[in-house]
């Protein structure tokens, strides 16, 4: 079976950054849903850039083990396809329905409840208990002085997330870390379906 061309598969290294298990897009929507989730954002203009410069997250260049990264819009299909970022959906290897969970309300563990302050049956979306935590860090302070990726956990983010002595914070580790502590609320079923792929009963 051959595969789709127009389909193209997030590879590990970015998924596991985007804190989701797979995900499958078309190749015309792979940039609008970056620049949706500000997975890339717009160039810093004081900077004298070019309006149609975007840079990636910081989540995403930790991940790809790059200080920072920028690039011309029109550009950066090409660099995640010749760097393996996203390869052809391939339907013989890939028999999945992909949806993302990113807007789903979750429900939150005790312990995260506790940790926000809010009633143990609160639900949130991921995007909201990950922007909660990143104000928590701002609001204490915790960027560490010499490393604009990693944090220095405080008391109760070293509960929060099993963390030992000595062990710092970055953003993907954030990201699995509310992992363990979220469940899909399936009373709401506020899922954005990204794409689903549908096989043909007779199809092998």
């Amino acid at each position: 079976m051959e595969s789709n061309n127009n389909l193209f598969k997030f590879g590990e290294i970015l998924t596991e950054a985007m804190g989701i298990e797979s995900l499958v897009l078309k190749e015309d929507e792979i940039v609008s849903f970056l620049k949706k989730y500000q997975y890339i954002t717009p160039y810093d203009e004081s900077i004298e850039s070019n309006n149609n410069q975007f840079k990636f997250s910081e989540m995403f260049c930790e991940a790809m083990g790059v200080e920072s990264l920028v690039l011309e819009g029109d550009d950066f299909l090409s660099f995640l396809k010749n760097n393996n970022y996203i390869t052809p959906y391939d339907e013989s290897k890939d028999r999945y329905v992909v949806t993302k969970i990113q807007d789903a309300q979750q429900q939150m563990s005790t312990k995260l409840c506790d940790f926000f302050g809010l009633p143990h049956d609160s639900v949130l979306t991921k995007i909201e208990i990950t922007d909660n935590i990143m104000n928590y860090i701002k609001e204490h302070n915790l960027q560490h002085p010499d490393n604009n990726y990693e944090f220095i956990p405080d008391e109760k983010l070293k509960e929060l997330f099993s963390l030992g002595e000595g062990v710092n914070l970055k953003h993907h580790t954030i990201s699995k870390g509310i992992n363990k502590h979220i469940t899909l609320n399936h009373t709401s079923r506020v899922i954005e379906q990204v794409h689903e792929v549908v096989y043909n009963e007779n199809r092998c």
